[in-house]
């Protein structure tokens, strides 16, 4: 449910190593996040979920109806309208859905949905009280606000892939930044027609895609075969950068300095400005640091965010790999995929130039 709340951007997780608390794994970051580190809507999504598995793990054949007060007050349009989408499917799985909110907002956002879509079994109920007259304007009012329900996504009719590429201008991918999957579906799909009809769905990234089809979803044109290119594209492109990243420092920002607790609130904007001169590169800024280039920054904590910065791999002790190294071991790895030199060689010059 959480998965099909957040479009596949989010997975739900059950961390035993935490007591058994509640995670949501980033599909296209690759990685796990606290409930604290979520925004407000997200964490919102998530908690339906996990409040909707505990009914139904409660549940002894009859299905009792689900409550909800004010569950989109802080989301944003997009996550608003994903939750009412939700919230419907709950319903069609045979149990029935109360919303209470006292705010017209919502009440025009679930209004404009019912009214779009005609196959959905849905009243809304005006409870009489002193609001009645105004919410009632309210409501009106506010009939001709745009809907966002889907993103705009450009047709492909009458381009080539390579034009349909350069038309959607994806996000660059870096090698020492992204994991693969953040990298946009232009640099995997070669079918302008499968990579349209996932744009047109909002799954834009790898990790979503892997997401979505882990729940069995399904994409017009997205056969087996596509999907096997797809997957091996990756693979090659997550050794390569395995390759690439040995022995080099990885770029890090003002938030990690904050999470290592070694940098306090009376040194962060000297800190935060000195990594900025070394373009984000936090071997440099230890240097920097050690030659004083901070005033009174203690030694200890320089030692303690080195320290942080191997423990959470944004420095490698290894030595860096020659050209020729990497070469090497590349077409060693390519001679047991199941994937074309040509189109091995295509791909990586589409996604690192």
């Amino acid at each position: 449910m959480f998965n099909k709340i957040t479009r596949g951007h989010y997975e739900l997780i059950l961390d035993d190593a935490d007591g058994g608390s509640f995670r949501a794994r980033d599909t296209i970051l690759n990685q796990g996040q606290p409930l604290d580190h979520l925004s407000s809507g997200t964490r919102i999504q998530l908690l339906i979920a996990v409040r909707l598995a505990f009914i139904e793990s409660q549940e002894s054949g009859v299905k009792i109806p689900i409550l909800a007060d004010e569950v989109l007050a802080n989301s944003d349009d997009i996550r608003a309208t994903q939750i009412i989408e939700a919230l419907i499917e709950i319903s069609k799985e045979g149990r029935q859905v109360f919303y209470f909110t006292a705010q017209s907002d919502e009440l025009n956002k679930w209004q404009k949905h019912l009214s779009e879509n005609s196959d959905i079994d849905g009243q809304i109920v005006v409870l009489k009280g002193q609001a009645n007259e105004q919410i009632e304007y309210n409501m009106d009012e506010l009939l001709a606000v745009p809907s966002l329900k889907y993103a705009t996504t450009p047709s492909p009719d009458g381009y080539s892939n390579e034009e349909y590429h350069k038309l959607l201008n994806p996000p660059r991918f870096h090698l020492l930044k992204h994991s693969p999957h953040q990298l946009h579906l232009s640099y995997l799909i070669t079918d302008n027609k499968p990579l349209h009809a996932c744009l047109q769905r909002h799954i834009s990234s790898y990790g979503q895609l892997k997401s979505y089809l882990n729940y069995q979803g399904e994409i017009e044109g997205l056969d087996d075969s596509i999907l096997m290119m797809i997957n091996n594209k990756i693979e090659l492109l997550q050794f390569y950068q395995e390759l690439y990243q040995t022995g080099r420092a990885k770029p890090i920002d003002r938030a990690v300095l904050i999470e290592s607790s070694s940098v306090s609130d009376v040194f962060i904007d000297l800190v935060d400005a000195k990594l900025k001169e070394v373009d984000n590169n936090p071997k440099q800024l230890l240097e920097a640091l050690r030659t004083g280039e901070v005033p009174r920054f203690m030694k200890a904590k320089i030692d303690e965010l080195e320290e942080y910065f191997f423990e959470y791999n944004y420095l490698d002790g290894d030595e860096q790999l020659t050209p020729e190294e990497i070469d090497i071991q590349l077409h060693a790895k390519l001679s047991k995929m199941e994937l074309e030199a040509v189109e091995a060689e295509r791909f990586m010059k589409r996604t690192l130039q």
